[in-house]
């Protein structure tokens, strides 16, 4: 599996991918929304994003609704410490939320709602 993480905090974002690569993940990190942008329109291909919501230079959820206007219906996982609506996860379909602080077993828990084992 092949995770983008997108988080502008450099311990989060470490402590995120460290996670991810005990879940045996290959990812790929950005700082900024116009980064993940940047990665999400070049040419890796990724099966999830998890980004956080307040991203420097653009929104998580702006980013998100960008790729789904350019047809990239990768799933994305949401980490934030505010709050987050339903209402918004609907609006870029195939999203989920994940609160800070959280554990890699909550992390675990919300790849595979969005990523299911077969």
């Amino acid at each position: 599996m092949r995770v983008l993480v997108a988080e502008d905090n450099d311990m989060v974002r470490t402590a995120v991918c460290s996670m991810l690569r005990v879940l045996s993940a290959a990812v790929v990190e950005a700082r900024s929304g116009k980064e993940l942008i940047s990665r999400m329109f070049g040419p890796d291909r990724f099966d999830l994003v998890i980004c956080d919501i307040s991203l420097p230079e653009r929104s998580g959820v702006a980013v998100a609704r960008t790729a789904r206007a350019a047809g990239i219906a990768t799933p994305f996982l949401f980490v934030s410490g505010l709050e987050v609506t339903q209402a918004e996860l609907d609006v870029v379909g195939a999203a989920a939320y994940l609160p800070k602080p959280f554990a890699l077993a909550d992390l675990e828990a919300a790849v595979n709602q969005l990523m299911p084992r077969t």
